[in-house]
C-alpha cells in the first residue's frame, strides 16, 4: 500500500465485507461438492500404474507458417518394442511450458504412450516474465486462435508421419491432454462452440469481482475476439482438460456437440477455475457414455505444474499449490492413464472412489449427476 502511486488511499470496508461474505459462501458450495462426492455409493477402486518402462526423449523445433519462429516440442517414447495406437498431445496452460509439464509426458511415455509437449509461445512463461520485467503485455485467451493454429501444426506433421520414435510404426491417430487454457483450446479444437450471449453472460457474471473464479476475466477477453468456427481435428479421439474452464464460453450448449469421449479433471482446493462451476457445470452438457468428471480431494489450479529445471516466477504457498503436490500429480497420472488406455481399447473408463498415498479422487459418469443436485443447478449459466 505504501508502494501505491498516491498520497491517499480509501478502503471500502462494507464493499470488502461483501465481498469475504459472498467467498465464504462460494467455499460453502465447494465444500458441499466435495462431502457430495464421498457420500457417493461410488466402488472403492485400487489401481496400480503397470511397472514404468524406461523412455527416451528428443528435443525438435517445428517450422510453420503462422509463426515466425518455429515451434519449440519435446518427444518422450517408451523403449519397448509394443506398438502404440495413439500420440498423446501436451498443451500447457497460460504462462505454462512444456517443462512444467514433463513429469507427465515422462510418465505417460513409461506406461507405454509416445508423447509430444508443445510449447505456446506468447502465452508461456517466458511471456510472463516479459510481463513481470515491463517488455510486453499481459498475455491472455487472445491466444487461443495461435494455439489452435500450434494444434493443427502438430496434428499435421504426425499425419505426415513426421515424428518418428524407435522401430515402431508412427500411430495415425492421437488424443489431446491440456492444462486450464490447454484444456479450453483442446476442447475448441474438439469441436466445441461458444454460444451467442457471451457478452450478457459477461455483464452479469462481473457485475461484482469474481472471487473464486478468476477465469472469467480471461473468457470474457472473447467478447472482443473473434475465434475461427471450429472443425473437430482429424484424427483426435479424446480430450483430457485438467483444470478447464468456459463455463461463460459454452452457455448450455457449447459441449453438446462434441460426440468424442472428454476426462474433465479438477480440485477441490481450486481457486482459480471452481470445480463446480467450470467442470461440473460444463460436464452436464457432454453426452458421450465414456466421458468422466473426476475431483481430486486436496488438488488445486497448480498441482498439475512442476518446476524442475525452471527458475520460479514467483513463490506460491500451500492454499494455491495444494497438498501433497508429488501425491496428487502421481493421482493425476493414474486417473489419466487408465481413462487413455480404456479410449485406445475402445472399452468403458472405470468409475469409483480411488485412493493413493492419502488422496482422494472421486470419478464419475452422467449417471451420478442427479445425486449431486441441487449443486449442479446452484451455478447454472443463463443464456
Amino acid at each position: 500500500m505504501r508502494a501505491a502511486p498516491t498520497p491517499e488511499l480509501r478502503l471500502d470496508l462494507d464493499a470488502l465485507i461483501d465481498l469475504a461474505g459472498r467467498l465464504r459462501g462460494q467455499l460453502r458450495q465447494q465444500v458441499s461438492l466435495q462431502n457430495k462426492l464421498k457420500a457417493l455409493p461410488l466402488p472403492e477402486e485400487v489401481v496400480a500404474l503397470p511397472a514404468a518402462l524406461p523412455i527416451s526423449s528428443e528435443q525438435l523445433s517445428l517450422l510453420v507458417p503462422h509463426r515466425q519462429t518455429s515451434i519449440p516440442l519435446q518427444l518422450w517414447w517408451p523403449k519397448s518394442n509394443q506398438a502404440a495406437s495413439h500420440w498423446l498431445l501436451l498443451s500447457h496452460g497460460l504462462g505454462g511450458s512444456i517443462e512444467q509439464l514433463a513429469w507427465l509426458g515422462r510418465g505417460l511415455a513409461a506406461q507405454g504412450w509416445p508423447v509430444v509437449a508443445i510449447q505456446h509461445q506468447g502465452s508461456d512463461a517466458d511471456a510472463v516474465r516479459g510481463l513481470l520485467e515491463g517488455r510486453q503485455a499481459l498475455p491472455g485467451i487472445e491466444s487461443l486462435p495461435v494455439r489452435l493454429q500450434d494444434l493443427d501444426a502438430v496434428s499435421a506433421a504426425i499425419e505426415a508421419k513426421q515424428f518418428h520414435f524407435g522401430s515402431q510404426p508412427t500411430p495415425p491417430r492421437f488424443m489431446l491432454i491440456g492444462h486450464s487454457l490447454g484444456a479450453v483450446a483442446g476442447l475448441l479444437w474438439a469441436g466445441a462452440e461458444l454460444q451467442p450471449g457471451l457478452e450478457q453472460r459477461c455483464q452479469r457474471a462481473m457485475a461484482a469481482i469474481p472471487v473464486l473464479d478468476s477465469s472469467f476475466l480471461l473468457q470474457c477477453q472473447l467478447t472482443n475476439l473473434a475465434l475461427p468456427r471450429a472443425n473437430p481435428a482429424k484424427g483426435l479421439d479424446a480430450v483430457v482438460a485438467i483444470n478447464g474452464f468456459g463455463s461463460l464460453l459454452w452457455g448450455r450448449d457449447g459441449l453438446k456437440s462434441l460426440d468424442l469421449p472428454v476426462l474433465m479433471v479438477g480440485g477441490s482446493l481450486d481457486l482459480v477455475t471452481s470445480p463446480l462451476r467450470e467442470q461440473l457445470l460444463p460436464f452436464q452438457q457432454l453426452t458421450n457414455k465414456r466421458n468422466r468428471l473426476a475431483v481430486i480431494e486436496g488438488a488445486s489450479h497448480f498441482s498439475a505444474v512442476r518446476i524442475e529445471k525452471e527458475q520460479p516466477l514467483m513463490q506460491l504457498g500451500a492454499d494455491f499449490v495444494g497438498k501433497d503436490p508429488l501425491q496428487v500429480q502421481s493421482m493425476l497420472l493414474e486417473i489419466q492413464a487408465g481413462f487413455i488406455a480404456s479410449i485406445a481399447a475402445k472399452q468403458t473408463p472405470l468409475i469409483g472412489k480411488f485412493n493413493q498415498g492419502g488422496v482422494q479422487a472421486y470419478v464419475i459418469d452422467r449417471s451420478w449427476l442427479k445425486q449431486l443436485q441441487p449443486l449442479s443447478e446452484i451455478t447454472e449459466v443463463k443464456n
